[in-house]
Parts: structure tokens; sequence; C-alpha cells
């Protein structure tokens, strides 16, 4: 799921193929109740960014493994990205311009511009990446086969990362994505599994023993994420009964949400705009802050 920039909608796309639009200030659906992708399948969903607010980037996951974007809008398909030959497994967007980032199983990351259907620039891997773009989208990083992670300048990827953090045997494990704090400072690294992995973005050292406490015995992709001022870290669990948040500096535990989720809570994410925070597996949930009046 992805929050639009302004934070007034979130999208979500459904393992049955359809994406679901909500008024984040309302907590109801947008328009039509779902945008029906039985055709191409939806994998990932990403907003575009504020130059294209009514757009929406999505993995396929029937017919090709293409990148689609579609106007939310017309509920038309705009432009189809070609490139990729195995499934499409991350996807970031650009915070400073037209372009977005894409890795696969295919073993290549390829950056992309929406002005344009070929691809930009492509790096090809030994192993399957995990991509994300820093906040000021001028350096982007990819984890590579749940082993190193590769940092790249936007200007200069053609010539290779600038750096290469190999990280300890502890820290592997099938890793399903990689995001940079807000503040660029740290990178959290999520796997299949109960632990969360965090390390310092300059120098590759983790920052502290791995983040624990997150039910996960069915070692399903549970997706965690930074509060917006780059200090909490919070994920859900697989039983559905909790939302987990974590001191980002310390690694601490420091709060448990009660959840009446009645399945495993896949992702989980904060407004950009807004004081309130959602999350989603079967069920979506909005969550606000107490009002102690």
């Amino acid at each position: 799921m992805d929050f639009s920039s302004d934070g007034k909608n979130l999208a979500i796309c459904c393992e049955t193929n359809k994406i679901n639009l909500f008024d984040c200030e309302k907590g109801t659906h947008i328009d039509l109740p779902f945008i029906d992708c039985y055709k191409y399948g939806v994998g990932i969903i990403k907003y575009a960014n504020n130059s294209h607010p009514h757009y929406v980037i999505h993995s396929s996951t029937i017919l090709d493994d293409h990148i689609r974007v579609l106007n939310l809008n017309s509920r038309q398909y705009k432009v189809y990205f070609k490139g990729h030959n195995n499934t499409v497994t991350s996807l970031s967007i650009s915070p400073y311009d037209d372009t977005f980032l894409s890795g696969s199983k295919d073993n290549t990351a390829k950056l992309w511009d929406l002005r344009s259907s070929r691809f930009r620039g492509f790096v090809k891997l030994d192993g399957h990446p995990v991509v994300n773009y820093d906040p000021e989208g001028l350096i982007f990083a990819i984890g590579i086969n749940s082993e190193s992670i590769n940092l790249y300048d936007m200007r200069y990827y053609e010539k290779g990362p600038f750096k290469v953090f190999e990280l300890p045997s502890n820290m592997r494990g099938n890793w399903t994505s990689l995001k940079f704090s807000p503040n660029g400072k740290s990178i959290m690294i999520n796997a299949e599994g109960s632990l969360i992995h965090l390390i310092d973005a300059f120098t590759g050292k983790p920052l502290h023993d791995p983040l624990n406490g997150r039910l996960n015995q069915g070692c399903r992709s549970l997706e965690a994420s930074f509060s917006p001022d780059s200090n909490l870290i919070f994920s859900g669990s697989d039983d559905g009964k909790s939302i987990i948040f974590w001191e980002q500096s310390t690694g601490k535990q420091v709060l448990i949400l009660k959840s009446s989720h009645m399945f495993p809570v896949k992702c989980v994410e904060f407004n950009p705009r807004l004081t309130m925070f959602a999350s989603a597996g079967k069920e979506l949930h909005f969550w606000v802050p107490a009002n102690d009046k």
C-alpha cells in the first residue's frame, strides 16, 4: 500500500488483483469500491511523484512482468514499462524527479523515467535485489542476494557503486525490503522472520542488536516502516494482534498497540502529512491519536 504525497489518499493492492482507494480524512472508499486489474494482476503499488498526483505505478503478476502506470481518474493505463523477464519484487519512486527504480528476480535493477517506456539504465547483479532511493533522491541503494548493500550516485551509477556494505552473517536471510530513514541517516533491512536490522547509512555498521519481539512464526513478508521523524520503527505481527514500536536509536521496544486484525498484518505505513498511520492484511485499519478529552 502507499499514501499519496499530500496524505489525502491511500492506494492498496490486493491478492485478488484489485486496487482499493481510500479517503484518509473520511476513512471511506473513493468513488468506485475498487479498480479491477484481473488482466495483468497487481503485486506492488506506488503513487507517482507530485507532478503526477493521479498516477499509480504497479508491478504485474499475470501475463507478463511489465510495470504499468495507471491514471486513477480515467481508469486507463498510460505507460507500459517493458524490460524485466521475471517477477518485480521492489519498486521505489524518486522524491526528486520523474524517475523510479525496480528490482526483479531476473537479477537486475532498472532505472526508469515516466516520460519514456524504455528503461534509462540497469544494473546486472549476482542475486535478487531490493531497491530504494534516499530521501533526497540523490542516492539509491540496492540490497543484493540478502548479503550486501551497494550505494549508487544517481549522476554516475554507470560507474558502479561508490560504497559496498558486506553485512555479517546474522543479518542475512531473504530480505524483503530496505528503506532509508526519513532523515537519511540509517537503513532498515526487513526480512522474512521476526528480526528487523538497522545499519548506519554512511558506514554500513549495525547500529545495535536486531529489533526483536515481532511475532512471525509463518516467516511471512511483514513490512516495517519508519515514523516521519525517524525516531521510531514499527511493524505488525502475523497473528494480527499487535503493532510493535521500537526506538530507532536504541532498538528497544517502546510500545505495543493491541490490534483487532484477524489475520497477519502485512503492511504498516505512516501518513506523510496527517497524524495517522494505516495497517493492512485482509483488513485495513486507520490509527489516530487518542483524544484524552
